[in-house]
């Protein structure tokens, strides 16, 4: 057996340096997909805050008609106008769904 030791260990040192490197790339990769979860979930968030506003209106609106039997729209009690159109068809359309 003749071989060249110094060649040897220097591919030695060259393979666990690629090594390390390939650990360092997968800890890396695993932390874009941590930040990836983490930016769905604010996502999520963000989209359940935007809708719980419009739910709440409707929900008042359904409250109104369930229990007065109308929905109320702008001016005094003596002189009721009714609401907008586009209100009752929202609650149209929110019982279809």
């Amino acid at each position: 057996f003749q071989y060249n030791r110094a060649n040897f260990m220097f591919d030695r040192k060259l393979r666990q340096e690629r090594e390390y490197q390939e650990q360092d790339m997968r800890i890396q990769q695993f932390l874009l997909y941590r930040d990836d979860v983490r930016d769905l979930a604010d996502l999520t968030i963000a989209k359940m805050d935007t809708y719980l506003m419009i739910a709440l209106l409707e929900i008042g609106c359904c409250l109104d008609l369930l229990v007065e039997g109308v929905i109320r729209g702008t001016g005094t009690e003596e002189h009721h106008k009714p609401p907008p159109e586009w209100v009752l068809w929202m609650y149209v359309i929110s019982l279809a769904e």
